[in-house]
């Protein structure tokens, strides 16, 4: 590795260093002064003592042509995954930093950009995002390919840079109907009764209960069997598996049975039972707006989100005793803990209960009576006619005894010691 000093023709006078790359090849680069020269030097020579390629032979790459590299592996993902990385490109990423040479993309930049999403009209939510999820990893995939030295997404420590900015994160206020009101609700969703009920009794996924199709179910057993979902994709329904991947078997209430013998009537076993009037997938959007929320308004009831079902079914199983193990297994949970920090909710009636609950364990006798006042203190406490006129041994102020009965006296200490 060294310096030397050039001469190029319309450039005038430049520094040259020359390094061995990783490879075995010779390189250089020429800088307009010394001291930039000095300065990469100094860079390739900490860098490659990390064993990471000091000199890239790729750097003038454009940031799309990684991305579209880097992209072939998703292939095999959720449909519904893919679209989500592909939006976060085009909008967030590449307007910027798509048509830039990775060499040329710095760590200021990336800083900026993100304080300009608010200024572009942007949610500073999905910057950030896109910043995780698109920008970082194709930097990521570009040092691993050898076409940079290192991720100018992140810093010295390895974590990823931020503007400084915190993005508030809207968390969704959960909220689980009562069973009167899931009744009213389901009512006034008409041919759809049937699905708004299995949603807030069983708890399936809004994906899964649309996905069931006749072969699902067993009425003989009572049971049906969630194993498939469908996602809206570009305006086309995907089928896919659930969301953890797993199978489960959830055994179906008598009253159902009924209702959604009217709903297989007809049709064959790998139709959907759950369709719109055309008999085509159900779209949520158009659901929640011509279905679902005027079902609330005519039900006089306070409005709930369509997972809130999900929270509803999850708490009154929760609510009726049921092993939080049974209730993560219905829900598709494989951590109980998940389905209690996201989907339980208490009703007004849980903390009636837990009030009643520890009255109960409050009168029990051997609690009762240590805080119940013995006959003779109560008697002495209820009666307002007796009258003890001060001596001269209690005339001594706020401290004074309040009686000459050494046996009330001795209970009274045995009480409050």
């Amino acid at each position: 590795m060294s310096i030397e000093k050039v001469n190029r023709k319309n450039k005038g006078i430049g520094y040259r260093v020359r390094i061995r790359d990783m490879s075995g090849s010779n390189r250089g680069r020429i800088f307009d002064t010394k001291k930039e020269a000095e300065v990469f030097e100094s860079n390739i020579i900490s860098t490659k003592a990390n064993g990471i390629e000091s000199f890239p032979q790729n750097g003038k790459k454009l940031l799309f042509e990684v991305f579209d590299e880097w992209f072939k592996q998703f292939k095999y993902h959720s449909p519904k995954y893919v679209v989500e990385i592909e939006s976060l490109w085009k909008i967030h990423v590449s307007p910027t930093f798509g048509g830039k040479k990775l060499e040329s993309i710095k760590t200021v930049e990336i800083r900026n950009w993100l304080l300009q999403a608010e200024n572009q009209g942007l949610s500073t939510e999905s910057r950030n995002r896109s910043l995780r999820n698109v920008l970082v990893r194709v930097l990521d995939f570009a040092v691993d390919m050898g076409y940079l030295s290192r991720n100018v997404a992140r810093g010295s420590n390895g974590k990823v840079v931020s503007s400084g900015l915190k993005s508030k994160k809207v968390r969704r206020l959960k909220r689980a109907l009562t069973f009167h009101e899931l009744i009213q609700v389901a009512i006034h969703c008409g041919m759809y009764e049937t699905l708004i009920l299995l949603m807030g009794l069983l708890g399936p996924r809004w994906a899964e209960a649309i996905g069931l199709k006749v072969k699902d179910f067993d009425l003989d057993s009572r049971t049906v069997t969630i194993q498939r979902s469908l996602s809206l994709v570009r305006s086309k329904f995907i089928e896919k598996s659930t969301k953890s991947g797993s199978i489960r078997v959830l055994i179906l209430p008598n009253f159902l049975i009924p209702m959604l013998e009217k709903h297989l009537v007809g049709k064959s076993l790998d139709d959907l039972v759950f369709t719109s009037s055309s008999g085509a997938p159900i779209d949520i959007s158009n659901f929640r707006k011509r279905i679902y929320e005027p079902a609330f308004v005519k039900a006089g009831v306070l409005k709930a989100n369509l997972k809130d079902l999900r929270t509803t079914a999850v708490s009154f199983m929760i609510s009726l005793n049921s092993p939080i193990t049974v209730v993560a297994k219905i829900a598709g949970h494989a951590d109980p803990s998940i389905t209690l920090r996201h989907y339980s909710e208490l009703f007004d009636g849980d903390f009636k209960q837990a009030s009643i609950d520890l009255e109960a364990a409050f009168l029990k006798q051997d609690v009762h009576e240590m805080y119940t006042l013995s006959p003779i203190i109560k008697d002495i406490a209820e009666s307002s006619e007796l009258i003890y006129p001060l001596t001269s041994g209690n005339e001594s102020g706020p401290c004074r005894d309040r009686t000459d009965d050494p046996q009330i006296k001795s209970l009274l200490l045995y009480r409050l010691s």
